[in-house]
């Protein structure tokens, strides 16, 4: 087909534009060559992406950016949405080239991290792996595997409506990384967008996984609920420089690793202990998105009324790791600070420092004793 003759390269650093949807780019065209194995395996693929395709736009005057075969991921060429075919769920497939250590570690991190007792474990919040499928040679030369997981958004979209829905989100981070390190395990690699998160129970309809504004099947808009009315969970991602230690293994990295490149180690180009460079990232993420601000004013703006956090916060980031605490005592000393907070401070607006909290008054405090009235808790907890 003519659709299928042209194809050109985006440059990775920029958006998707009404250029890059009309032709196919280079980087599609991998997933559209391996969507009648994957169908095999029992996956379907977004209409785009199957070999039948043609543009919907050729027949309406409409422009591509506005229709759902239109909707191109940014990051297509290492990830791509699919539907579960005996049940209709969607997933995400990650593509990863074992040529490459990082990713060829991070698919055995997965394959450990998918067995039982870890699976069922409501206190492991690593995102579940359901299956590894190895690229056939005929599809791609190259050893190529596809890292199966549940389909996640971004954990701060839509935003936290009160103090208790970010109390939450701290418990279960705090959670999850101190799981990992009682398994010995080392995230390496904690920054705010290696943090997702099961956004399905804040809609009422499946949304689009290439935008979220929209409902999947294209029928219309899609409105979030509270995660104080429908709670949610949150999990680590990314297990590229992930490092499992035996227990009488000494944990020593070379400084200089992962994303966040503030930690003060790195500075002093000491070895690192690992497990204390993960408690300072997960700190500083904390103070970057939330208590400090400065990762980005317009996402992540200073937020008041999280002063409570601050004594932890400072020591997770102490510029000596040895100072820090070790997970288990930032998981207690957190649920001494919670269970000190009372309903009306839980349940208070969460919002910029400088706005006004009445600016949210009437409508913000209706919701809330709506929500009193329904029996949900101020911190909402998933069930297990």
């Amino acid at each position: 087909m003519t659709n299928r003759g042209r194809t050109r390269r985006r440059k990775s650093s920029t958006r998707i534009g009404r250029k890059d949807v009309e032709e196919l780019l280079e980087e599609e065209q991998f997933w559209i060559r391996c969507e009648p194995w994957l169908r095999e395996k029992g996956y379907a693929l977004r209409p785009r992406y199957r070999p039948e395709w043609e543009p919907s736009w050729k027949a309406s005057s409409r422009s591509p950016l506005l229709c759902e075969d239109g909707q191109v991921l940014n990051t297509i060429e290492n990830l791509l949405d699919g539907e579960r075919l005996p049940d209709g769920k969607i997933i995400q497939f990650k593509r990863l080239d074992l040529s490459n250590p990082s990713e060829a570690n991070e698919a055995e991190m997965n394959r450990f991290l998918a067995k039982e007792p870890f699976v069922s474990d409501p206190q492991n919040h690593c995102a579940p792996c359901y299956e590894l499928l190895s690229i056939p040679k005929e599809i791609y030369n190259g050893d190529i595997l596809l890292l199966v997981t549940p389909f996640f958004t971004r954990w701060h979209e839509p935003s936290f409506g009160t103090v208790g829905e970010a109390v939450e989100f701290f418990r279960q981070m705090f959670e999850g990384l101190d799981w990992l390190h009682r398994h010995r395990i080392a995230h390496n690699d904690i920054k705010f967008n290696n943090i997702m998160m099961d956004s399905s129970p804040l809609y009422s309809v499946q949304i689009h996984p290439a935008n979220n504004k929209m409902a999947l099947d294209w029928s219309g808009k899609v409105e979030s609920t509270s995660r104080t009315d429908h709670p949610v969970k949150y999990y680590y991602i990314d297990f590229g420089l992930s490092q499992l230690y035996a227990d009488n293994e000494d944990a020593l990295m070379e400084p200089g690793y992962g994303g966040d490149t503030t930690v003060p180690e790195f500075k002093r180009n000491d070895k690192c202990d690992p497990f204390a460079v993960d408690v300072y990232r997960l700190g500083n993420m904390i103070a970057e998105c939330f208590t400090q601000g400065g990762l980005s004013t317009e996402l992540f703006p200073q937020l008041a009324g999280l002063e409570f956090m601050d004594g932890l916060v400072n020591d997770m980031t102490s510029s000596d790791p040895k100072d820090r605490p070790k997970m288990s005592e930032v998981v207690a000393r957190f649920d001494e600070i919670r269970n000190k907070l009372g309903w009306r401070k839980l349940r208070a607006p969460l919002v910029p420092v400088g706005e006004s909290n009445s600016s949210h008054g009437l409508r913000h405090w209706r919701k809330q004793l709506s929500s009193i009235a329904k029996g949900n808790s101020a911190v909402p907890m998933p069930k297990a």
